[in-house]
């Protein structure tokens, strides 16, 4: 029986502990499907998505350890990976649809980012299911057609002064020169 791993159980030390018999295969990949959190790893579907995990040989005992790691909140998913240029069909666990998306606390993400390294996985793909559950990186909403237009931030000149500032702060300066060594222009 395989089991694809995608999250906590990425990581050897913690998956040999929780399944000692476990034999860890390699890399595979689930097509058609993204990496989310949902306060812990999960997956969801997504045409033409893809997530990197690792492809375990397991026991019914290891099976029944996994059930109690995981707890109810998972449910056993039949999937179909690719490991090795072969499909193979593998057991994960997949959230129920009505958690909510949450970010990961950093200590678990810790724990995922030790699995990524264990099978030599692309960190950014972790870091991208992370940025995409806290928004960073994604596009503004649209802006209603009647609304009026946002006023525009203004500007900040490159050789700002803070000396020329109500509140700047004159202990920057030092023999006539600005911050970052540019020299004050002077007046005549």
């Amino acid at each position: 029986m395989y089991y694809f791993a995608y999250g906590a159980n990425l990581n050897k030390r913690n998956m040999l502990r929780r399944c000692p018999v476990a034999e860890p295969l390699g890399v595979a990949t689930l097509r058609d499907y993204k990496l989310c959190f949902k306060r812990f790893a999960d997956i969801a579907p997504m045409l033409g998505g893809q997530v990197m995990g690792a492809l375990w040989k397991v026991t019914p005992a290891c099976v029944r350890a996994l059930d109690s790691y995981e707890g109810s909140d998972y449910q056993h998913l039949k999937v179909t990976v690719l490991y090795a240029g072969q499909s193979v069909t593998a057991t994960a666990y997949a959230m129920g649809t009505t958690s909510a998306l949450a970010p990961p606390s950093m200590d678990y993400y810790r724990e995922l980012t030790v699995g990524y390294r264990d099978w030599g996985l692309d960190e950014a793909l972790l870091r991208r299911a992370r940025y995409d559950i806290l928004n960073v990186g994604t596009a503004k909403p649209p802006v209603e057609q009647n609304a009026p237009p946002a006023p525009m931030a203004k500007r900040r000149s490159a050789l700002w002064d803070p000396a020329e500032q109500k509140s700047g702060s004159l202990g920057a300066l030092t023999l006539g020169r600005g911050l970052l060594g540019v020299k004050r222009p002077t007046k005549e």
